[in-house]
Formats: structure tokens, C-alpha cells, sequence
């Protein structure tokens, strides 16, 4: 039976699924998910699988518009997963399972910021972001704060005091490998946080690869840092006082093997260092990076990566790690 497609509509910057209808007579629906080579995870093999299965139980009209399903871009090699239902549809499903289902999706996305022991609500000192969408090198300056993160007029201004702990909370868990990192960027004179674009230098404040210790062979779970718990860090003690951007950064390399394979899923959050104890003349934060030319740099060294060769897994903290070096305080 020939299928004709139905025009579909994106939902919250999900990667695109393709909903295919059949004929009046059979009322055929086919739901098209794209996964990537490691892309068998939860969320999205349980979004996609309820809402093939629900179709299937319960026929509905013929659907219009697709269940957005958060797998991997399409552009690195997916494969495609098909469910074909007589007389389905997922149309009505589409606004109840995205309830349901969201915080599954959404496990590349740091939207809470935390302070010593407190974590704020989502998005209250961090710049609102899309759904969980990966970026890119050709998505050039979105990588330094997120798509539509070029401003925070809406985003609250945290307090702290050098050499406090702060930290990012995922919204559900990362389960891609690569590395994390926090950098910092003093707001420029004549601009305030909420309306920086984070386009001067950036200093690296804290890292995270790989776990220690790995042999050839350790586990997936054993090598990456996988747990949706919040990532910390403290705010170095020589931080002069001040403005900042404070941006969190996720770099997946599971497609790293090919150029341009790399994701990055940035979120900028507003904070302001106090350091009483700051003189002038102290320590100048360094090294310093611009995004994205830093990592438009590396797209053929370190931002190339076989995760599955221990080789470049097990040098990936002091060879591959992306960006520059972290700053020491001195």
C-alpha cells in the first residue's frame, strides 16, 4: 500500500520523528523514531515504544502532527525504527505523554544551579534553553550560552563568595561520554550580566573526564560520569570580585569519531563574586578562551574521539580534554 506523508510539527526542538498515513480504507500509521548508535536508552526508546503502543491499543483519528522523540540528531548516522499500527494515530497522545515523559528527555539539559547546600528552582539563575537539542560547531555563538541564550533579561543574579561550592543539576541524567567543564567570563565594562552575550574571554574554573584508575577493562558506567546527580565545584578562592557569567558545559563525543560529531550542550547562569580578601595586582585568571573559536580549533584534535579505543579513552583527561587548562589561582 503506497503511504503519503503527513506534514509534521516540531515540539519544543525535539529531534524531528516522521509520522507516515496510509489509506482511508486501512488507516495505516507508521512512527518513525531516528536512533543513534547509543541511543537505546530510556528516554527515548520508552517515549517512542508508548506511543507506538498506545496508537496501536487505542485507534484514534489519523494522526497530524509527530511524538517528538529526543534521540539522536539525525545528521550522525541514525537508523530508523519503525512501528506500523492499523487504523493508529498519536496525535491525542502527543500532549499527555509529553507530561509525562518530559523529565526523561530532557538528561543534557543543567537547568538548576546550586549554592552550598540549596538548589535553586529550574531556570531561576541559569538563562532559559530549548529542550534538549545538541549543538554543534556550526551552530557557532549558541555555543557559549545556548540557542537563545545571547541575553538573560528574566534571569536572576546569584551572590556568592569566592571559594563557595556551586554546582549544575541535570534534569534527568547524561548517559553520553564525554567530558564536563565550568569556565567564567567577568562581565565587560558598560554591559551587565543580563544583557552580556558572553562574547569576551572565558577562564576555566573546573573540569571532570573520565573516572580514574581505568583499565581496559572497565565498564561504560566505570569510565563516564553517568548519574543524574549535580556536578560541583568551588568558585576558586582568587576570583576577583565582581560580575560573572558562569557557563556549564557538556561536550558529548559518542559520534566524535567523524568531524563535526561532537555536541555540546551549554547553560549560562548570572552570579556575583565577593572576595574581600581580593587585592588589586593579585592573580590574573588565565588561561583564557572565546567561544566558539576554541573549540572551532580543536574540531580535528581534541574534539576527535573514539570512545570505544582505550588508547584515546585513557589519555582523554590530559590530551583530549577540550578547552583550555583549568585555573589554579596562582
Amino acid at each position: 500500500m503506497r503511504m503519503r506523508p503527513v506534514s509534521c510539527q516540531p515540539v519544543r526542538g525535539y529531534s524531528r520523528s516522521s509520522v507516515t498515513e496510509g489509506s482511508q480504507a486501512l488507516g495505516s500509521a507508521v512512527v518513525e523514531c531516528q536512533l543513534g548508535p547509543l541511543d537505546f536508552a530510556p528516554s527515548g526508546m520508552l517515549k517512542c515504544l508508548t506511543a507506538a503502543i498506545l496508537s496501536c491499543l487505542f485507534p484514534l483519528k489519523p494522526p497530524r502532527k509527530t511524538l517528538q522523540s529526543p534521540l539522536q540528531d539525525e545528521t550522525f548516522h541514525g537508523h530508523p525504527l519503525n512501528f506500523v499500527c492499523h487504523k493508529g494515530g498519536v496525535v491525542p497522545l502527543c500532549s499527555a505523554l509529553e507530561e509525562l515523559l518530559t523529565p526523561l528527555a530532557l538528561k543534557d539539559i543543567f537547568h538548576q544551579l546550586l549554592h552550598r547546600e540549596t538548589i535553586f528552582a529550574p531556570f531561576q539563575y541559569i538563562r532559559p534553553v530549548p529542550a534538549e537539542t545538541p549543538l554543534h560547531l556550526t551552530d557557532k555563538n549558541d555555543i557559549r550560552c545556548n540557542r537563545g541564550g545571547a541575553s538573560g533579561q528574566s534571569t536572576d543574579t546569584l551572590t556568592v563568595t569566592a571559594g563557595d561550592t556551586v554546582g549544575f543539576k541535570p534534569t534527568f541524567w547524561t548517559h553520553h561520554p564525554g567530558p564536563f567543564a565550568a569556565y567564567l567570563s567577568a562581565v565587560p565594562s558598560g554591559k551587565t550580566v543580563k544583557n552580556y552575550a558572553g562574547d569576551g574571554d572565558w577562564f576555566k574554573i573546573w573540569e571532570f573526564g573520565t573516572y580514574p584508575n581505568l583499565t581496559p577493562e572497565s565498564t561504560y558506567q566505570e569510565t563516564w560520569r553517568l548519574l543524574p546527580d549535580p556536578l560541583t565545584f568551588p568558585i576558586p578562592a582568587a576570583t576577583p570580585p565582581g560580575q560573572y557569567l558562569l557557563r556549564f558545559e557538556h561536550v558529548a563525543l559518542h559520534n566524535a569519531y567523524v568531524r563535526g560529531g561532537a555536541e555540546f550542550y551549554p547553560s549560562c547562569a548570572h552570579i556575583e563574586v565577593l572576595n574581600a580578601g581580593w587585592k588589586s595586582g593579585g592573580p590574573k585568571p588565565g588561561p583564557t578562551a572565546r567561544f566558539p573559536e576554541a573549540h572551532q580549533a580543536e574540531e580535528n584534535g581534541k574534539l576527535r574521539f573514539n570512545f570505544q579505543d582505550f588508547n584515546d579513552v585513557q589519555q582523554f583527561n590530559s590530551k583530549k580534554m577540550p578547552g583550555p587548562a583549568v585555573w589554579d589561582g596562582r
